[in-house]
């Protein structure tokens, strides 16, 4: 009867062991699934970081230059528009001054023609 017990246990053992072993042979498909599903992200990861990154900071120093080209036009503009109005107006005071010693030159000679 002991010998039974024991022989009966055993058996309960080695079935236990054919279980764990299914088991652990039905897990490889999913662990190796599981480490070439790593493996792509890992790949995708590196392919951002060789590629995505870069192409960002290069879109970022572009979008930097434009703006700083933007903001140089606007002062060279409105430098430009600065630099017309002063020309209008200095102009425009020339012809004054101009207009005003004219009517003046003509008031001095007409005193000296009818003097």
């Amino acid at each position: 009867m002991i010998w039974f017990s024991l022989c009966d246990r055993f058996e309960k053992k080695i079935h236990d062991l054919e279980l764990t072993r299914m088991v652990s042979l039905q897990m490889a498909p999913q662990i190796r699934l599981v480490q070439n599903s790593n493996n792509l992200m890992a790949e995708k990861i590196q392919s951002t970081i060789v590629n995505t990154i870069p192409l960002w900071k290069n879109q970022i120093v572009l979008a930097l230059g434009i703006s700083h080209l933007n903001q140089a036009m606007k002062a060279q503009r409105e430098v430009s528009n600065m630099t017309n109005e002063l020309l209008l107006k200095n102009g425009r005071n020339f012809e004054d001054g101009n207009n005003r010693n004219s009517k003046r030159i003509r008031k001095r000679n007409c005193r000296y023609r009818h003097n």
